[in-house]
């Protein structure tokens, strides 16, 4: 065999952490591929890596991929299956986070941060499910014929100039990584090293030692040569690390690629399955991240251990069946790396793999360049992976996403209060301490201590009403009262068509307005961008630009001509309309003075009640009319905004009426609590509806039961509370669970150290 291919001329890599032990670059050289001349490649694709002898045995079937998400210069460059995974925990930890909100404390500058790169990953997600949609708008744009006319502000003297790419693109520097979001959608995703084909009876759909590794950017020619594939095709590769008994990261790339690997790793929730545990010796993940001392800040399902002996010992010892991966440089001695070797040997069926920052000779060794190609590789099960580009982290990018997945992690509260900031300017709220039930002891009602008049909900201060004058600035993030409606907008006249945007978003039609009863749904007739263009003008009633409008709907990266992408947009909703209406309807979607909006004369929107309410409690000058305003926001909130639409710009909007309808409910128990306990235990159980998470509001909803002697419900209510908890992959808090055991012993005479968390009611 010849010797390691020599790496293109790329640019240098960042220099790594001075190691106290060889790092990948400086390895001795990998396996020589089988051939004697490397295959030749141009940066950043290779050529295609020569088959192996029995292909069919080392590669999967073809599968459905998922993609690859990269921006910048491409130092981060991963799985779309990372991006989605990252996603979802982004949302999983905002609406725990939420859940802690105490209703009445008008909080709203607790939004939970993320880095950077957390965000262009939610947004590389998203991004990817419009994916197909997308180029379907912008080839229907390219095509020829004049969509113009369907843009409403045709129709108008336009004030605002049509802006350029780089133009639109200046806001997004803010981000802090360089360039915008690029998702590549490969069609098909192939596993190297899987033992059976998956999905079939001979094994599990996927082994959880199957992970992403590369992208392979070429395709089969016309001719049977390999080209490379056309812009963003290509095919996922995934590896199966515990048939090949370790993989070996070695060349100016490997570290990257280990830590691209890494947290993929720690990101993947196999069906049925737990995510790996990963081992690795503190001096190894110090130099993997780029730090000079100890790393903290790890989820805990890292463990950082001394050194790779400690590592093996604890891989060695008996532990439930859970896959595990150890991360380390490769064992110099003999009897460690027969010791290494042999339990992955013994282990690969269970889960258990290995991924070394060095060359692996027992199992598959991979030079990753500074580019990020897999130039050379083992003969056998790894020379599939010759020539695709490897996914691969920057350290920064890494350290930001480990503390990420840390703070995404479940939390161990036992203390059963908050632990959300208080609103700026007020004091916490003391906290009650509980009183054991005595002989003799007043009645709930009078009781200081989980009397109805000690609600969590009612304990803080009042929100502050602003003052008149105040109340015309609405800041931009809030309801905007409408447009006034005049004469010629059918001012008492019902509108033809009906917006629903609380719950599922829903668009139905009048065919004979006096009968509003009688309606028809038209959601099924929109595609996702204009139901999510139709949701943000019924957030906006006072109109919104077209630029607002773009970097709303495309926040990473806008369209190569946003004007016509929007005309095409629009053009899809009137045609929609006119096919399922008859053309019955007027313009849905209006432009004035550059402002787009819907019409109140054509539609009308659950949400304006809802806003003009919220308006009215802030320009209310009387108790009274307060009162009315907040009975105005209950009764017009719907439930979360545009449920099952995913929009990063739907955040802020969703999570503010939310809790504009949660302080409106604590306004109003604050005010009827003492003398409608009733109606106050059914305000709560409408908040408990709005928000499913909030503790605070189940512990309220026990102590009101109690006090009016529904003392069965209360074992209702925390059973319900563990099932959405559970949603979130949260528990109730001690202090919950303290409570209702509490309030159960005054009913039954049982003495509260009788009961068990695990059986109290």
């Amino acid at each position: 065999t010849g010797p390691p291919p020599t790496p293109p001329a790329s640019p240098p890599a960042p220099p790594e952490p001075t190691p106290t032990s060889p790092a990948p670059a400086a390895e001795p050289a990998p396996p020589a591929p089988s051939t004697t001349t490397p295959p030749p490649f141009t940066p950043p694709f290779s050529e295609p890596a020569p088959a192996t002898a029995d292909p069919a045995a080392d590669t999967a079937a073809d599968e459905p991929a998922g993609g690859a998400v990269t921006w910048g210069s491409g130092e981060v460059f991963v799985s779309l299956g990372l991006a989605a995974a990252v996603s979802a925990l982004l949302v999983l930890a905002r609406r725990r986070r939420h859940a802690r909100y105490r209703p009445g404390s008008g909080q709203r500058d607790d939004d939970l941060p993320v880095a950077p790169v957390v965000y262009q990953l939610r947004l590389a997600h998203l991004r990817a499910q419009h994916h197909d949609e997308d180029i379907e708008l912008e080839a229907e744009t390219d095509e020829p014929g004049d969509t113009a006319a369907d843009d409403p502000a045709t129709h108008e003297d336009q004030s605002e100039p049509v802006r350029s790419g780089a133009a639109s693109r200046s806001r997004r520097a803010e981000t802090g990584t360089e360039g915008q979001v690029r998702v590549l959608t490969p069609r098909v995703r192939r596993v190297i090293g899987a033992a059976t084909t998956p999905g079939t009876d001979g094994g599990p759909a996927e082994p959880p030692s199957v992970v992403d590794i590369a992208l392979d950017p070429t395709a089969p020619g016309a001719g049977g040569e390999t080209v490379n594939a056309d812009a963003g095709k290509g095919t996922q590769v995934a590896f199966d690390q515990a048939r090949v008994h370790g993989l070996g990261l070695v060349g100016p790339g490997g570290y990257a690629a280990a830590r691209a690997l890494l947290l993929t790793l720690l990101t993947a929730t196999p069906d049925g399955g737990s995510v790996p545990r990963v081992f690795v010796p503190a001096a190894d993940l110090a130099r993997l991240l780029g730090v000079p001392g100890p790393v903290t800040g790890l989820p805990d399902t890292v463990t950082v251990v001394a050194d790779l002996d400690t590592a093996l010992t604890a891989l060695d010892a008996p532990q439930p069946s859970r896959p595990a991966v150890l991360i380390a440089t490769p064992p110099r001695e003999p009897d460690q790396q027969a010791r290494l070797q042999q339990l992955l040997d013994n282990n690969g069926q269970h889960g258990l793999t290995a991924l070394l920052l060095g060359q692996w000779r027992p199992g598959v060794t991979a030079y990753v360049t500074a580019g990020g190609i897999i130039s050379a590789t083992d003969p056998g099960l790894g020379e599939p992976l010759r020539g695709t580009c490897a996914f691969t982290l920057p350290e920064t990018a890494t350290r930001d996403l480990l503390a990420f997945l840390r703070t995404a992690q479940p939390r161990d509260d036992t203390s059963g209060v908050s632990d959300a900031a208080e609103p700026q300017g007020h004091a916490p709220a003391p906290r009650q301490a509980p009183t054991p039930p005595e002989e003799g002891a007043p009645s709930p009602l009078e009781h200081t201590g989980d009397g109805p008049d000690r609600l969590e909900i009612t304990s803080g201060p009042p929100i502050p009403e602003p003052a008149p004058a105040e109340a015309s600035g609405e800041p931009d993030s809030e309801p905007r009262p409408l447009p006034p409606r005049t004469a010629d907008t059918g001012l008492g006249k019902p509108a033809p068509l009906v917006l629903t945007v609380f719950g599922a978003p829903a668009l139905h039609w009048r065919p004979d307005p006096a009968r509003s009863e009688d309606t028809r749904d038209l959601s099924g007739e929109l595609s996702s961008r204009p139901v999510e263009l139709l949701v943000y003008l019924a957030v906006h009633p006072g109109g919104v630009s077209r630029d607002g409008i773009v970097d709303a709907l495309w926040p990473d990266e806008p369209p190569r001509n946003p004007a016509s992408v929007l005309r095409t947009v629009l053009s899809r909703i009137r045609r929609a309309l006119d096919s399922a209406t008859g053309r019955a309807v007027g313009e849905l979607v209006v432009a004035e003075h550059g402002q787009y909006r819907l019409d109140p004369a054509v539609v009308e929107v659950d949400y304006w009640g809802f806003a003009e309410a919220v308006t009215a409690r802030r320009t209310a000058t009387t108790s009274e009319r307060r009162t009315d305003a907040y009975e105005a926001i209950v009764t017009h909130y719907g439930g979360p905004l545009a449920e099952g639409l995913e929009a990063e710009w739907l955040v802020a909007a969703r999570e503010a009426t939310r809790r504009d309808a949660l302080d409106a409910v604590a306004a109003l128990a604050r005010a009827r609590v003492a003398d409608d306990p009733d109606y106050t235990l059914d305000l709560l159980e409408t908040a408990r509806a709005f928000d499913p998470h909030n503790e605070l509001l189940y512990r309220d909803i026990m102590r009101l039961q109690h006090a009016l002697g529904r003392h069965d419900a209360i074992s209702r209510t925390l059973t319900l509370l563990r099932t959405r908890l559970g949603e979130v992959d949260a528990k109730p808090t001690a202090d919950t669970v303290d409570l209702a055991q509490r309030l159960r012993a005054r009913d039954t005479g049982i003495p509260v150290g009788d009961f068990s968390r695990s059986t109290a009611p």
